[in-house]
């Protein structure tokens, strides 16, 4: 009757916790005890409360009575069905006092945390390299073993990592989430887009100083590269960057852009600009110029004699 009307008569005197039946406060005090009396007849573990016995032995048959209402997913322990619940529900209680970052598990925020700590506890114990991350070094083990467990489902490919799969699966879809700041180029992958930044960020060569600070191509004359900047310019004259932009500037020579961590091009800083005239001069000759393009592209400048030695671009 106890449990009907609430009353908890039997108290723990270690922690004054309340039980409503006397048995319940017995299993309880085996905690304060460190007694585990019921034990796994498969791989002696052992319990201190037999419905945790009946839950472990699961884990054994296979068996999954707690399912996900919204997916179906099947699993062994209630627990983990309801934290299973918060990831379609979008919920991240616990968030990251060092970045901010939120988790719907308390224990991904404390593996987490060690990354920020430096604790790499799970080494593998082939190479002895160290992780923080009990799944990290499951996929470094891959690599050892030759094992490629995540297979393309279009192409058939396997991977080690779940994540290079996802990224892999974008060259059949399509998707380019990674652009480049400066020309508006897309990658699928966040690598190439950063050697691709290479081509911007390129030093002038000793045979072809003038270079294009948008498509990186390089130009014996400045002629020849003011010639070449009218294919940045459409047809109502205004030069336009990625996406539409207006650009600060069209490169005539050395860019001294830098990547950041994130792969994205810093500010420019000190970079030699075209003038206002010959952007001016570029809107307002297009046709010529691109005509020009397709011509002799580096005609004698009676103003700019070719330096010696230097062949055409």
């Amino acid at each position: 009757m106890y449990c009907h009307s609430g009353e908890k008569p039997y108290n723990c005197d270690v922690c004054g916790k309340g039980f409503t039946q006397r048995s319940s406060l017995d299993y309880h005090h085996t905690l304060h005890l460190g007694e585990k009396p019921f034990g796994c007849e498969v791989c002696g573990k052992r319990f201190t409360q037999k419905g945790n016995l009946k839950t472990h032995m699961n884990s054994h048959t296979g068996a999954r009575p707690f399912r996900c209402e919204i997916c179906g997913r099947g699993f062994t322990q209630k627990g983990n069905m309801k934290t299973h619940l918060a990831t379609h529900y979008g919920e991240k209680p616990y968030a990251c006092e060092v970045c901010g970052k939120r988790f719907t598990l308390k224990g991904n925020l404390k593996t987490h945390v060690m990354a920020h700590e430096g604790v790499k506890p799970f080494a593998c114990e082939v190479c002895h390299k160290s992780f923080s991350q009990k799944l990290s070094l499951e996929y470094h083990m891959n690599s050892h073993m030759g094992r490629k467990p995540y297979a393309c489902e279009v192409c058939g490919k396997g991977f080690t990592q779940k994540g290079n799969m996802k990224t892999h699966m974008r060259s059949h879809s399509g998707e380019k989430l990674h652009t480049c700041q400066i020309c508006g180029k897309g990658f699928t992958q966040k690598g190439n887009m950063k050697t691709h930044m290479k081509i911007h960020l390129r030093p002038p060569s000793l045979d072809k100083p003038y270079f294009c600070g948008m498509c990186g191509k390089s130009f014996v004359m400045k002629s020849s590269l003011e010639c070449h900047m009218a294919t940045h310019v459409p047809k109502n004259g205004a030069a336009t960057g990625p996406a539409g932009n207006h650009p600060s500037h069209l490169t005539l020579g050395p860019s001294h852009l830098a990547l950041g961590s994130d792969g994205h091009a810093a500010a420019a800083t000190s970079v030699p600009s075209a003038t206002a005239a010959a952007a001016a001069a570029a809107a307002a000759t297009v046709g010529a110029q691109r005509r020009c393009c397709h011509g002799d592209h580096d005609a004698a400048d009676p103003d700019e004699p070719a330096l010696p030695g230097r062949g055409v671009c």
